[in-house]
């Protein structure tokens, strides 16, 4: 089964990822039997999955592997995460791992876009020519 994102709001200083759940009808069914008191989208009557802890790729628009434990709780797959962690660990390159991830969630965020100031010196160094009045 597949978690989707759906939206996130924040709560008790937390904030709350929401996923639709998407995948078989029995998988649909097995999940609304495991959780009782399961919320549907109000359009699509798909069950609702809400977690404080996504995955870094949490927004991938094909989903994300929702789990079912043998205790029938559900987690979201961070496989992935949880390996590259470890491999950072054995290496001792725990802070590194850490500036890493930073750095990814932050360019997903804020895109890795720089801005520039072109001024009137950098004109002028591309050309000996440059029309500094008309810039």
């Amino acid at each position: 089964m597949k978690a989707v994102f759906k939206n996130s709001y924040p709560k008790a200083g937390n904030e709350i990822f929401v996923f639709t759940c998407k995948g078989t009808t029995q998988e649909i069914e097995q999940y609304l039997a495991d959780n009782a008191q399961a919320v549907t989208d109000e359009v699509t009557g798909l069950p609702l999955y809400f977690t404080a802890f996504p995955t870094l790729n949490y927004a991938d628009k094909a989903g994300i592997e929702l789990y079912r434990s043998r205790a029938g709780k559900y987690s979201l797959d961070n496989s992935e995460m949880r390996r590259n962690q470890a491999i950072a660990k054995t290496f001792g390159a725990t802070e590194q791992f850490n500036t890493v991830v930073v750095n990814q969630i932050t360019s997903k965020m804020f895109g890795t876009r720089t801005a520039s100031i072109v001024t009137a010196e950098d004109v002028e160094a591309v050309s000996d020519n440059a029309d500094l009045d008309n810039i």
